[in-house]
Formats: structure tokens, sequence, C-alpha cells
């Protein structure tokens, strides 16, 4: 698949086309086929698009031109903020792409100790993985009285209704570059959804820390909800009101729009031959 885009790349600029390259992850090595496509394409591009300041400044000694930043927009409906657990199990959702995984099993352990006190249902949203069925059903078997794990495969829809179900969803990260550059989609969507959020402190996340529990111990930020659990709908009633304002559709093919003309003024000013 990354061929076929570096052929079309190829393609756009042998004929004139003006180019604008999207990168979401920092995959840059020289030494892998995926880095060299990706720094090629940084380097022609008429313009170079990211969505968070942290990966443009990771891209900035790579090309000459500024990268734009465009942050993701909502997705899915907007749910009713409420916080109304029931007293049995705590409904936790961690949802995200497979490239993620490696945060489950610290997250795990985290839970292991807040649903000693406080039963937890853990659902895994995501994608095919190494055998997240039976890992679940290992885990349940040692720990069901803490934590009780279920895995789900990821679709659109299946994200929405999950969101609709958790009481609050939870959002680990570690501290790598590649994790640190990350856009806020998770927790855009989660707090679309009306729902309360515990994430690790990326960079990213920080306009939301007025709203959501933002910790780099999903323990601790966890513990810090159920303290101010009284809060909790007034705080995702704001994060909506902000996300309305700054992650609308509308708002960013404004911003799109702004930088695909950018990319045909700039090839224009290309000298050519």
């Amino acid at each position: 698949r990354g061929q076929i885009v570096a052929d079309l790349f190829d393609r756009a600029v042998a004929s004139g086309t003006a180019t604008v390259f999207d990168v979401c992850d920092p995959r840059l090595d020289p030494a892998s086929e995926a880095g060299r496509c990706n720094l090629k394409m940084i380097r022609e591009a008429d313009c170079v698009v990211t969505s968070t300041p942290p990966l443009a400044e990771v891209l900035r000694p790579h090309r000459a031109r500024e990268p734009s930043v465009i942050t993701d927009m909502y997705e899915g409906p907007r749910g009713e903020p409420a916080w109304q657990p029931q007293p049995d199990r705590l409904k936790v959702l961690w949802f995200g792409h497979g490239s993620n995984h490696d945060t489950l099993p610290g997250l795990c352990t985290e839970l292991i100790r807040v649903g000693r006190h406080r039963p937890i249902q853990l659902t895994i949203l995501t994608g095919g993985g190494p055998d997240l069925l039976s890992m679940c059903k290992s885990f349940n078997q040692k720990w069901r009285h803490a934590v009780e794990t279920r895995y789900k495969v990821w679709s659109p829809e299946a994200t929405w209704a999950a969101l609709a179900a958790t009481d609050v969803v939870v959002i680990p990260s570690m501290n790598r570059p590649k994790k640190l550059v990350k856009s806020p989609n998770r927790i855009v969507e989660s707090l679309w959804a009306g729902r309360c959020v515990v994430a690790y402190t990326l960079p990213a996340y920080a306009p939301f820390a007025e709203w959501a529990f933002l910790d780099n111990s999903i323990e601790r930020g966890l513990e810090r909800a159920l303290a101010e659990q009284d809060s909790i709908a007034d705080r995702v009633r704001g994060a909506q009101a902000y996300i309305a304002d700054t992650h609308s559709p509308e708002r960013i093919a404004e911003q799109w729009e702004q930088v695909i003309a950018e990319a045909v003024t700039a090839k224009q000013e290309k000298p050519r031959g």
C-alpha cells in the first residue's frame, strides 16, 4: 500500500499537480522502505500537514517549507453528558489501534489496583490482535474479582455503541517519542460522546485538562474521577462546547481548503524544469 501511495505521488508531481502530504505517524527511518518513501514525500510535497505541533517539530528539519497543523474533527453522535455507574461494576472502555496494544498490560495492572475496592468491567475495542480473546479469558480466570475484561472487534458502529454504553474511557500511553506526537482523536471522540475520560498527559490532550482527568497514572486519574464524580457531567458538557467550536467538520474543512490553496500557490511558484 505504501508503494502505491508513493507511485501516485510521483505521477502527480510529474503531471504538475499540486501535492499535499498528510503525516500522522513519524515513520522516518531511512533504513526502512516506509521511512524512505515518507521522507521523499515530505521533502517534495507542496504542503505537508500533520495533526499536532510536536509532530510538526519532528518534520520541520526535513523540508524547507513550514508544515501545517490541522487537528482532528469530531466523529460520531454527540452524547448526553452522564455519570451513572452501576454499583456492581464500573464500566471502563479502552479503544484504539493495534499500535497501542503495548499500553494494555500496564493499564490492566493499574486497573487491578483500583478494582480491588471498585470492581471494573473493561471493554477492549480494537482490530484483530494476537489472541486477544484467549488473553482476556486467561486474565479473567485470575483477576475477574477485580477486573473483568472482554474483547470486541472495532468498527465505527461498534465504537459509538461502546462509548454510549460505558461510564469512563481510559487512554493510557507512554513517554516515548512516537506516542507523544499522537493526535487528540480518541479524547475528542470520547468527550463528544458524553463520557468521562481519564488519559495520559499527551501534549495534544493539554487543551482538555479542564474537563478530562489527565495524569500519567491511569490509576491515579481514575481515583480522582471517582472522588470528583459530582463534577463529571458539567466537565463533559464544557468539553463538548469547546469541541463544537474547535473540532467541527466545518472548521476543519476550512483549514484544509486553506492548505490546498497554499499548495496550489506553492506549485505555481516552483521553478519549472
